[in-house]
């Protein structure tokens, strides 16, 4: 008789729990549009910014080139990192990491290359749609 009672009991809750979500309302989630930065907020772009690009293959493979000339190519972190801090110290420029990665690269080898920059203080920007290496400037 007990066991009876029981399961009208959860009979019941159920009913009642079903009940309350009837009737509540619940909205699905909506995406809200926020403002984009007005023009007199965007900084201007400088001229005399020098842009490194760090291309990233599937293979993760390194290609580092500079005003279209390449300036190492390497699967090796440490070097990549030198010769990022190499190019910092030499260019008289104000210099901007951009990192290019393939749609087919490891999104490990983006971040340890945003890695690199944020620890070493390194300006930098993410591609995120980049053209293959084979028809990348240099080339």
């Amino acid at each position: 008789m007990n066991g009876g009672l029981i399961i009208r009991l959860i009979d019941v809750v159920l009913i009642i729990l079903f009940g309350f979500l009837a009737i509540s309302d619940i909205q699905m989630k909506r995406q809200i549009r926020l403002p984009g930065p007005s023009p007199e907020q965007t900084p201007p772009r400088e001229e005399n910014d020098a842009y490194l690009f760090v291309n990233i293959d599937p293979e993760n493979y390194f290609r580092v080139t500079l005003d279209g000339e390449t300036l190492l190519e390497t699967a090796d972190l440490k070097s990549l990192r030198q010769k990022l801090l190499e190019v910092a110290a030499t260019e008289a420029r104000s210099l901007v990491v951009v990192i290019n990665p393939e749609p087919d690269a490891a999104i490990q080898a983006v971040i340890r290359v945003f890695d690199i920059c944020e620890q070493e203080g390194l300006a930098k920007s993410i591609n995120m749609q980049p053209e293959p290496l084979s028809q990348a400037p240099g080339n």
